[in-house]
């Protein structure tokens, strides 16, 4: 049960919006996978976790375009959008908090609305189990 720290790794993880009713499981990238065969079910993996819903920039970025938007109208619309994905962090934050203060199985973690996606550190074991969901 070492604590072994892998650079962060890309973490080709779509996790679905809301992640204890989900659909599909996550894809976990393939060299990630490569890097987690290495390592313990109890060792840590700093992960990039990308969640499913993003906001659709080019969409808007063309509607924009068409409306001619001024550029502080096209910031403040994008920034919205960009926020409103990032709601569906929510239950992936919760999930990853309840952990961290109660199972031990999460050192940390970060989330980031700009681009939808969560920095965390977490167990292999743990990290299975979010993809699982």
């Amino acid at each position: 049960m070492g604590r072994f720290s892998l650079p962060i790794l890309l973490l080709a993880l779509a996790l679905p919006a809301a992640l204890p009713c989900a659909a599909a499981a996550a894809e976990i990238h393939a060299g990630l996978e490569s890097e987690l065969r290495a390592i313990g079910d109890e060792d840590f993996v700093s992960v990039i976790l990308i969640l499913r819903e993003q906001a659709d920039v080019p969409g808007l970025n063309a509607a924009l375009k068409a409306e001619r938007a001024r550029l502080q109208d096209r910031h403040e619309r994008v920034v919205r959008a960009l926020q409103a994905a990032s709601v569906s962090q929510e239950p992936l934050l919760a999930a990853l908090e309840a952990e961290r203060t109660g199972g031990g199985r999460v050192e940390g973690y970060t989330g980031y609305w700009i681009s939808n996606l969560v920095v965390a550190k977490v167990t292999k074991g743990h990290l299975y189990e979010l993809a699982a969901r």
